[in-house]
């Protein structure tokens, strides 16, 4: 199992993402890993407004598996969740960040995670449309971090669905780890 890391620097604007190694005991029907081999998170237009103290940037999701991901059956739209593992966690500057346009929260790892829902399927290579993600940032914060995974249904090639479609948390438990980065 795997996750990914993100660092935002504030005034660089900038949000990056690598890959980390997942704690044990973490439950999901299936995660990937490896950076741009199996999911890419890419993030662009990172921008702060000091007004109104938050900063937003443009995430997409790419699916790099050969099999489409956010769908059980190949045709049922269920979409692609990426919910928030750890922080946002300041780590220069003072002050607090909090994530501050999820779609909701939900019991992925831990109960009350927050997520961004991308309602699509995403066919092998396919990049997903861009989300705005926001967090609000009080005080002077310079960076903070957050760790992220991906959750969604893939179609299980073998059974055709006739008897097995699952969804499958990036990354999934049992399988091989998978993980994403922004750039």
């Amino acid at each position: 199992m795997a996750a990914l890391d993100c660092r935002v620097d504030v005034a660089a604007r900038t949000l990056t993402c690598a890959p980390v190694a997942l704690p044990t005991g973490a439950r999901a029907t299936k995660l990937l890993g490896g950076q741009e081999k199996y999911v890419k998170l890419a993030s662009s237009g990172t921008a702060y407004d000091g007004g109104t103290e938050i900063l937003s940037s443009n995430v997409t999701v790419q699916n790099l598996l050969r099999q489409s991901m956010g769908t059980p059956d190949g045709s049922t739209v269920s979409g692609v969740d990426v919910f928030f593992a750890a922080g946002p966690t300041v780590t220069s500057g003072t002050g607090s960040v909090a994530v501050g346009n999820a779609d909701g929260t939900a019991t992925f790892l831990a109960a009350n995670q927050p997520y961004f829902h991308y309602a699509e399927i995403l066919t092998p290579y396919q990049i997903s449309n861009a989300r705005s993600w926001q967090f609000q940032i009080t005080g002077s914060v310079s960076t903070f971090t957050f760790t992220v995974y991906i959750s969604t249904p893939l179609v299980d090639e073998s059974a055709r669905c006739s008897t097995r479609c699952g969804r499958a948390t990036f990354p999934p438990t049992g399988t091989s780890a998978a993980t994403g980065a922004a750039a």
